[in-house]
């Protein structure tokens, strides 16, 4: 099981910018985080309760920055009992 996130889109710009993520109230999740390419997108494997939270995406570049963040809610299968 795994989620994944696309950052916000990165426009052809001049100079190119800089995008990383985030997790304000946390780390990343180690060993189960990946980024893409260009950082513009953010894939977690092996999903745990703890990985839900908000994710701060930043892009910059010698013109500005600009942030976006994303809400990432993560929902357990349903367990029958007998």
């Amino acid at each position: 099981m795994f989620i994944y996130s696309q950052c916000m889109r990165v426009c052809e710009c001049s100079p190119a910018p800089s995008v990383g993520f985030r997790k304000p109230s946390g780390t990343l999740p180690v060993g189960r985080h990946k980024l893409s390419k260009h950082n513009t997108e953010l894939l977690i494997e092996n999903v745990q309760p703890s990985d839900e939270g908000q994710y701060l995406c930043k892009a910059s570049n010698k013109v500005g920055d600009a942030d976006e963040i994303i809400n990432i809610e993560v929902h357990g299968r349903p367990i029958l009992c007998p």
